[in-house]
């Protein structure tokens, strides 16, 4: 996004972050299964956290440590179909308002892929870094994510990398913990020496 818009983006990163929050905040682990029709797809504990995928009629949703990490649609009837979840609505997305014409876009943080299965659909070239396997592993299962992931620190990966990227976003939180590594000023600055130009 160029310069001028810099400040939106990053509001616009920031709501998103805080709606995701918010949404689990003071949430029992077991908050929505059964109580709204959800039913449990598969609950394992990781070094990260308690993972959830949960589904009902309409939608299926990733929860780690009782907080909403990804919501998606599914597209077919059936529960099975191939290709059947569609990225739900998502602040994040008004980056394809901001920035319409595709790119290359690094993210920071997988989850269940809805955000950059949208900037895939949009026609942008994705690099995607996500810290836990296991995450990784329940959005290719899960969430029919097949796009490719280095699973690595985002602050690490930063630090290395020499690549350019026209978007960089940041969707990383773990509960309803952000990784303040990944907030200072320090990371900031790496995240702007990647970006391109008009990045």
């Amino acid at each position: 996004v160029g310069r001028s818009r810099g400040p939106a983006v990053a509001m616009v990163a920031g709501l998103g972050a805080v709606l995701g929050l918010a949404a689990g905040l003071g949430a029992e682990r077991d908050w929505a299964v059964g109580s709204f029709g959800l039913r449990a797809v598969e609950r394992v504990d990781g070094f990260y956290g308690r993972h959830e995928v949960l589904e009902d009629d309409v939608s299926r949703y990733l929860l780690v440590d009782g907080v909403l990490q990804t919501s998606a649609t599914r597209m077919a009837l059936g529960p099975a179909a191939p290709g059947a979840l569609l990225a739900a609505g998502n602040a994040l997305e008004l980056v394809l308002w901001l920035r319409p014409e595709p790119g290359r876009a690094l993210v920071i943080g997988l989850g269940g892929a809805a955000f950059p299965a949208r900037l895939r659909e949009a026609g942008w070239t994705l690099d995607a870094v996500e810290i836990d396997p296991l995450v990784v592993d329940l959005a290719r299962r899960h969430f029919d994510v097949d796009l490719p992931v280095t699973i690595e620190d985002g602050r690490r990966f930063l630090n290395r990398s020499r690549d350019a990227w026209d978007l960089v976003v940041l969707d990383v939180y773990r509960g309803e913990h952000l990784p303040g590594h990944l907030f200072t000023e320090e990371a900031f600055a790496m995240v702007r020496r990647r970006l391109a130009p008009d990045g």
